[in-house]
């Protein structure tokens, strides 16, 4: 007797193609080729396929409300020590499709007026007076107003280039 050996079915659970049932044609280690023409890497087909042989999902429970999912963090360990890191911060990172640019930041800061730092620097020296002024500045800033200020920039960036 002849067994007929089962055509495998995968079917996307995630990305542009979710509730697509695929045939598989070809499995070369690395990639799971499909009739279809499409592709995955064999790594990642346990996040966005599930093995759709006996039957597949109906499209309609694979929906998920996006506002409810949150992305995963970066700093999640895995069982094996590594990190975990978000799929988006992975795509930029490895894109080649990044620019550099420059964000402007501000920073509000109590300032001696130019009158006075004159009489200082007449009294003191100016390069005395300089180091101080400049100590005094920094004395006012903090790392959490520097952080806040940097990502009060990137918001205004990201609103200004991408919106």
């Amino acid at each position: 007797m002849i067994e007929e050996k089962q055509e495998r079915l995968l079917q996307w659970i995630k990305g542009d193609n979710a509730g697509t049932v695929e045939a598989v044609i070809d499995e070369d280690g690395d990639w799971i080729k499909f009739q279809s023409g499409r592709r995955i890497n064999s790594l990642l087909v346990s996040e966005f396929m599930i093995d759709a042989t006996r039957g597949a999902l109906d499209p309609n429970d694979l929906r998920l409300d996006v506002n409810l999912v949150a992305p995963q963090t970066s700093t999640k360990p895995k069982s094996n020590g590594d990190v975990v890191e978000n799929p988006i911060e992975t795509l930029i990172k490895k894109s080649s499709k990044v620019y550099q640019d420059q964000i402007s930041i501000s920073i509000n800061l109590t300032l001696p007026t130019s009158e006075l730092v004159s009489f200082i620097s007449d009294s003191f020296g100016e390069e005395e007076t300089m180091s101080c002024v400049k100590k005094y500045i920094n004395d006012q800033v903090s790392i959490d107003d520097v952080k806040a200020a940097i990502n009060k920039g990137i918001d205004e960036f990201i609103d200004e280039s991408y919106s």
